[in-house]
């Protein structure tokens, strides 16, 4: 899946993680990297209950099991 021009996504995974470096993943750091990464996603792998995920480029420093969840608080795994 195509997310676009690297620039963009590298920035919010950056944003992301200063914000964990601070202990201040809250904020819009977290909802835009969802929309970014995952909300892409999401219609392709509907109803899936293993996802497998072959990073390439700065996604390869995303941790993706800890990316934003729906919910405010949450993470992906959960």
């Amino acid at each position: 899946i195509d997310l676009g021009p690297t620039a963009p996504v590298e920035r919010e995974i950056e944003a992301w993680r200063a914000a964990l470096e601070l202990a201040r993943p809250t904020g819009d750091a977290p909802a835009r990297l969802r929309k970014t990464v995952w909300t892409p996603l999401e219609k392709h792998i509907a109803g899936a209950k293993v996802v497998l995920v072959s990073p390439d480029g700065p996604l390869g420093r995303l941790p993706f099991a800890a990316l934003p969840g729906r919910k405010a608080g949450a993470t992906l795994l959960e």
